[in-house]
């Protein structure tokens, strides 16, 4: 038996320095293989794993980029032509470019057959209509065949016919309709023959609302301002003498507020932004009225006064106040005083001092009663020689004399 034991001891002891040997083999091995990696230069593989980290960073930031960049952009102007009629112009012109036309309470349907005849245009005309026209035109200044058509449309427009074309047929009846004869975009310099012209006009730094605020009381009833809300843009139906004049009201009203006004930006040093904001702006309303034309912001991040004003207005009132409220107030603020102890240790001083001036500060804080007097502590020997202390508070006598 015991023979046996020995012998099984003896293949376990075996067995274990088999697996340790392998073992260390492989180590060996590993190790082996990371210094050769090492020496051609291959990277290990977590060294593998971070560079590949960081190639997918750079890209994901470069992608992130990339679309910032395609989001970023100024925006540009409608690139749209417009809609502009066909004029119907006579097959063979005629050698004299005069017309004259003197009509005295004449039917509205004799008139524009004539002026069709006239453009070589086939026109139907409904019985409804039965308008009389008075036209007289200067001897001096007589009217052309381009102003034929535009002519028919104006009588149309203010006798409330509508002009519709099918084919090379025009056909007149009396009709109020909202669609825009011509459409163009503000800009376009190309004159248009329609009575009534519908003008797509983008708004660059003039709000939408403010320009309806002033346009609307202008154009209707005759004409109508639409809102187009997908974009700051108006539609605007008038005449063309009107549109001039709008787009001249225009020109004044959508300038650029960073260069058509005063802006002044003031560094404060002492006050706070947002007082001396405060202060300036009630001193503005007492001295200008309730709406002054100087608007103030108090930017406390920076600690900074932005001030606007129209333009050549000037800002030296301005300036003089904001020195006047960011001036020192001495008297009100803490002070640091730096003394050299000569005789003293600085510490000892230091909690003297402090002592004192936290006792003051105590007695400050306590109420003052006017019928209360100081207490005073008496110390007694009895004969025994013991010591007793006692303390008498003062209490006012009848003629206010204490004991």
């Amino acid at each position: 038996m015991n023979g046996k034991k020995q012998l099984a001891l003896l293949g376990l002891a075996i067995s274990l320095s088999s697996c340790a040997a392998f073992q260390s083999g492989n180590e060996s091995a590993n190790n082996t293989s990371a210094t050769t990696s090492a020496a051609r230069g291959i990277p290990s593989p977590s060294a593998q794993t971070m560079a590949r980290g960081d190639e997918v960073s750079s890209s994901a930031g470069n992608n992130n980029q990339q679309l910032i960049d395609e989001i970023n952009r100024d925006g540009q102007r409608i690139a749209a032509t417009g809609y502009r009629e066909t004029v119907p112009s006579p097959v063979t012109p005629a050698t004299e470019d005069t017309v004259e036309l003197n009509y005295e309470q004449v039917d509205l349907r004799i008139v524009l057959e004539e002026l069709a005849d006239a453009v070589d245009a086939t026109i139907i005309i409904d019985p409804t209509i039965a308008d009389k026209v008075s036209i007289r035109t200067s001897e001096n200044r007589p009217l052309s065949r381009n102003d034929i058509w535009p002519l028919v449309r104006l009588l149309t427009r203010q006798a409330g016919v509508s002009l519709e074309r099918i084919g090379n047929v025009y056909y007149a009846r009396k009709s109020q309709t909202n669609l825009p004869e011509e459409i163009l975009i503000q800009g376009d310099d190309s004159n248009g023959t329609a009575s009534v012209i519908m003008q797509i006009t983008p708004l660059i730094y003039v709000s939408i609302e403010s320009a309806l605020e002033i346009l609307t009381p202008l154009v209707e009833p005759d004409g109508r301002v639409i809102r187009i809300s997908n974009n700051n843009t108006l539609a605007i139906s008038a005449t063309s003498s009107q549109l001039n004049r709008i787009n001249e009201l225009l020109a004044v009203i959508d300038s650029d507020p960073f260069q058509n006004q005063g802006l002044h930006l003031y560094q404060l040093s002492n006050a706070n932004a947002a007082d001396v904001a405060t202060e300036l702006s009630e001193i503005l309303e007492l001295i200008e009225g309730a709406s002054p034309a100087y608007q103030v912001k108090g930017l406390e991040r920076i600690n900074a006064l932005l001030v606007t004003a129209p333009a050549s207005r000037g800002f030296d009132e301005v300036s003089r106040w904001i020195r006047i409220l960011d001036a020192d107030r001495q008297e009100q603020a803490e002070q640091l005083f730096h003394y050299r102890v000569k005789n003293l240790l600085a510490m000892d001083l230091a909690a003297t001092l402090t002592s004192v001036f936290e006792l003051e500060d105590e007695e400050d804080e306590l109420p003052i009663r006017p019928n209360e007097q100081e207490s005073r502590t008496e110390t007694l020997v009895t004969p025994q020689g013991d010591t007793v202390t006692r303390t008498i508070s003062g209490q006012p006598t009848a003629s206010g004399v204490s004991d």
